[in-house]
């Protein structure tokens, strides 16, 4: 099976020959890591929790980054994109009613809007409300 030209291309720009590149790159990814940390420490969430947030902020951007840039880089056309989306609006339509009745309800909802801006929104609010009953339980006891 022949390489993906894309993962060819990474291959390539980031070969061996390229360590001081790979080191200035982790310090300037250790250095933003270090101060989303620092903020979701001062939020006063518990550092199990503050774990949990940055790993799920650091894959939702990088995923909606990754979904971004396949649109933007052509692997996707917006034709074929509104296609598919048609498609599985067709499909969804045709589900039985009874057995699905939240996906009929919320599917033209589903992957409309600014949904980065909102998933964001949704996660922050839920870090805000651990770290108010973080705060509720510590003055408590």
């Amino acid at each position: 099976m022949p390489a993906h030209p894309r993962r060819l291309d990474h291959v390539q720009r980031h070969r061996p020959g390229r360590a001081g590149h790979h080191r200035a790159r982790r310090r300037g990814l250790f250095s933003q890591a270090e101060a989303m940390l620092g903020l979701l420490r001062a939020s006063g969430l518990p550092d199990p929790q503050v774990a949990v947030a940055f790993d799920v902020l650091s894959l939702y951007v990088t995923a909606y980054a990754v979904e971004a840039n396949a649109v933007r880089s052509g692997q996707f056309s917006e034709a074929e994109i509104a296609e598919r989306t048609r498609q599985l609006g067709q499909y969804m339509a045709a589900l039985p009613p009874d057995r699905f009745p939240a996906l009929l309800a919320l599917g033209p909802l589903l992957g409309s809007g600014d949904r980065f801006a909102a998933a964001l929104d949704l996660i922050i609010a839920g870090i805000e409300a651990l770290a108010a009953r973080a705060s509720e339980i510590s003055q408590s006891q």
